[in-house]
């Protein structure tokens, strides 16, 4: 931010309109990064300036993209693609907005594939090439490769650890959390949303502070830590409003909060202001991009307003892309059981289940995979099934705690209580770790040295000594052979 200043008292040009565009969208001034962009574009000669143009289309783009205007975004990272044709560097970047744009409006196999020509295998791909490397985790991650998405997400943030430069650092950390939200490695997630709301504020990347809070507010939020959930909560929607961006993402964060706490009424508060921007995009937004649909489409259900969940239900279907996305649908079909069961058609909720436990086959997402088992066995009991159901719902109940998914435990074994069930006590250890003796703690356990955690954690070694120390005298051990031990016994 301290840059633009200076940049203003430079004459008038296309490369100063592109370099103020530019900083606009760093510092989330969502009111001109438009104006200056589209002026540096109109400006530049592309004779003598072609790079001032791709930059401004590809940083066009990203803007349009951000705010949801996916098509145009498309269009102008078309144009980048064209302008920077000479520039490795500029072509790359044009080409991951136009994988990005393409992803977004439903065409994520076209958006991998320009970025066809990394590497197939992500350590090999050029160190310059980076971004590339992350953007393509991200693509992969949208559209339900999960290996893929790991695999180069995880490289992407080796690298940045080890000071690859990077035009956004805290991408590949907040996505990696994302992905690893979906596969079940919440510790891991809680550290490295942690550490992307730390990249952003500590660079004052103010455009990212909607995306780095919301996404690290799911886990703490699922897991009842209402304090730390509602702090991201309250972050990401107050950076939404003051910039502009970001609505869809607070939406979900706000969302998920509220049906981790039973308020299903906040639940449609939450999501209020995404749909009402959904009108002013022109669709719905691509399931598995800052999912606030599903969680509108519960909460009407839990709240028996029957048509409105219908409706939400068939925009859920209808933005599930054509080529396919195993997990949104396995989440639209369970949802459609509930429906179905709202209204006493239990031979459809039968059918929509059978089809959601089709769609599950091969995916390794514990927490989705949870609520089935636990909608399932709400099901079974409504059928008069009540062995069927315990099943299910112990399933549920012991997958749910294994993520330490307190409030959706709670919820498990007030349905086992109706099935007349026991409910045996759960034995967890109350060790009381902060997130940082947590992150800490689970990296010692590894096998890492000291130095290691303090690279994985952005953090000094005396900080990592620090926590360590607090960690050991609250287990009460003596030794790291001991403390992997103790977290091992405690899964």
């Amino acid at each position: 931010m301290a840059l633009w200043p200076q940049a203003a008292q430079f004459g008038a040009s296309a490369r100063r309109s592109a370099l103020l565009g530019h900083l606009d969208l760093l510092c989330a001034r969502g009111s001109v990064v438009e104006a200056h962009l589209l002026e540096a574009w109109q400006a530049h000669d592309p004779a003598t300036e072609p790079l001032v143009g791709a930059d401004a289309a590809t940083w066009l783009a990203a803007y349009l993209c951000t705010v949801r205007r996916v098509e145009e975004a498309l269009s102008w990272s078309e144009r980048a693609v064209a302008a920077s044709a000479g520039d490795p560097a500029a072509r790359l970047q044009a080409l991951i907005m136009t994988a990005q744009s393409l992803t977004l409006a439903g065409r994520g196999p076209e958006g991998l594939a320009r970025l066809g020509g990394l590497p197939a295998a992500a350590a090999e791909v050029p160190l310059a090439a980076t971004d590339g490397l992350v953007a393509r985790g991200i693509c992969r991650l949208f559209t339900d490769d999960m290996t893929g998405a790991m695999a180069d997400l995880s490289e992407g943030a080796a690298r940045q650890r080890a000071g690859v430069s990077s035009h956004d650092p805290g991408m590949a950390l907040v996505y990696l959390s994302d992905a690893e939200y979906r596969l079940g490695a919440w510790d891991d997630a809680l550290m490295h949303s942690a550490l992307a709301v730390s990249l952003a504020h500590d660079a004052d990347r103010t455009w990212d502070f909607a995306l780095v809070h919301g996404f690290a507010a799911r886990v703490p939020a699922a897991r009842g830590d209402w304090q730390l959930a509602g702090a991201h909560v309250e972050a990401s929607r107050a950076a939404g409003r003051a910039f502009g961006i970001g609505t869809t993402t607070a939406a979900m964060a706000g969302a998920v909060l509220a049906l981790a706490r039973g308020d299903l009424e906040g639940v449609l508060s939450a999501t209020a202001p995404a749909r009402a921007l959904g009108g002013a995009l022109g669709g719905a937004e691509v399931p598995s991009v800052a999912d606030w649909r599903p969680l509108e489409a519960e909460a009407l259900i839990g709240l028996g307003r029957v048509d409105d969940a219908g409706a939400a239900l068939a925009e859920l279907d209808a933005a599930i892309p054509a080529f396919g996305l195993p997990s949104a649908s396995m989440t639209a079909a369970r949802l459609h059981g509930n429906l179905a069961v709202l209204r006493g058609d239990l031979a459809g909720a039968e059918e929509s289940f059978a089809a959601a436990w089709q769609l599950a086959r091969g995916l390794s997402l514990p927490f989705q995979l949870a609520l089935l088992e636990r909608d399932d066995g709400r099901r079974l009991r409504r059928a008069g099934d009540r062995q069927s159901a315990v099943g299910r719902l112990r399933q549920a109940r012991d997958h749910l705690a294994a993520l330490g998914a307190q409030p959706h435990v709670a919820a498990c074994e007030r349905e086992l209580a109706q099935c007349g069930a026991e409910i045996r006590p759960e034995r967890r250890p109350a060790w009381n770790l902060t997130a940082s003796e947590l992150a800490v703690a689970r990296l010692v356990s590894t096998g890492r040295s000291n130095r290691e955690v303090a690279g994985e954690l952005y953090v000094s070694v005396k900080a990592v000594e620090f926590h360590l120390g607090h960690v050991f005298d609250k287990i009460g051990i003596r030794s790291r052979k001991d403390l992997a031990a103790r977290l091992a016994a405690a899964r």
